[in-house]
């Protein structure tokens, strides 16, 4: 410590570098943790900035009732039919990020810098539990997924930013190893976003996990997230070389 009598002044001198070091890696860790509560605001907060209000409560009567009732009927409509999600998916004319070169490049490109970033991270522990054949708790699973998101969120323009991103297939915990992967990752507006959980989930509009009617086969693989082209397939990486090239 700085009050030891015993030192030399060279090694008070290095132990209060020490200390001086730690301290500066504490503000800035702060300051870094501040940025990413900064970029980790949720999709629905992004859309109401813009003047976008969310929430079933905030519509009026008539087009929340109309918006329940349009999402029975869908429901009706394709839950006993064959690759009912994916038919579901056609008729709302949604498009999984993968299908999105523009936002598939940032989305890989995120999940790239979070993976191989020299500092230990959530993503990266989570990951590696996974490749272990761990239990990883929802929360975790979460925090994992949020840090590619503040990612994404900071490196593409505010007016691509869409309201929510959709995991087609959810809870987390079910589908862990698809947490990232862009063919589960649907951008989708407040009101889509309601839709697709009242038409799909098992129960609960949020809390429980969608029917089984309504999976959709991701063909995750193997999950490696320093080999990204494994879980978006050979086609939709293809079309992420085809998007940067042409950039």
């Amino acid at each position: 410590g700085f009050s030891n009598p015993n030192l030399t002044p060279f090694e008070r001198g290095a132990s209060i570098g020490e200390g001086v070091t730690y301290l500066v890696a504490i503000i800035i860790s702060a300051v870094k943790g501040f940025r990413g509560f900064m970029k980790n605001r949720n999709f629905k907060a992004m859309a109401e900035n813009r003047g976008k209000p969310t929430g079933l409560k905030n519509l009026p009567e008539g087009e929340r009732v109309a918006l329940q009732k349009q999402a029975l009927e869908l429901r009706d409509l394709f839950i006993n039919k064959d690759n009912a999600g994916a038919k579901l998916a056609e008729k709302l004319n949604l498009k999984s990020l993968a299908e999105d070169p523009v936002l598939l490049n940032k989305w890989r490109a995120a999940v790239d810098r979070v993976a191989n970033s020299p500092d230990n991270n959530i993503y990266k522990t989570v990951m590696s539990k996974l490749d272990q054949g761990l239990n990883v708790s929802n929360d975790e699973l979460g925090r994992a997924y949020g840090l590619v998101q503040q990612e994404f969120v900071s490196s593409i323009d505010q007016s691509l930013i869409p309201e929510f991103l959709h995991h087609w297939n959810y809870n987390k915990a079910n589908f862990a190893d698809q947490i990232v992967n862009p063919r589960n990752l649907y951008p989708v507006d407040w009101k889509t976003h309601y839709l697709l959980h009242k038409i799909t989930s098992s129960g609960h509009v949020w809390n429980d996990p969608i029917l089984v009617n309504f999976i959709q086969d991701i063909n995750s693989g193997k999950f490696n997230p320093k080999a990204f082209e494994l879980i978006i397939g050979a086609s939709a990486a293809a079309e992420t070389e085809k998007g940067e090239n042409d950039e």
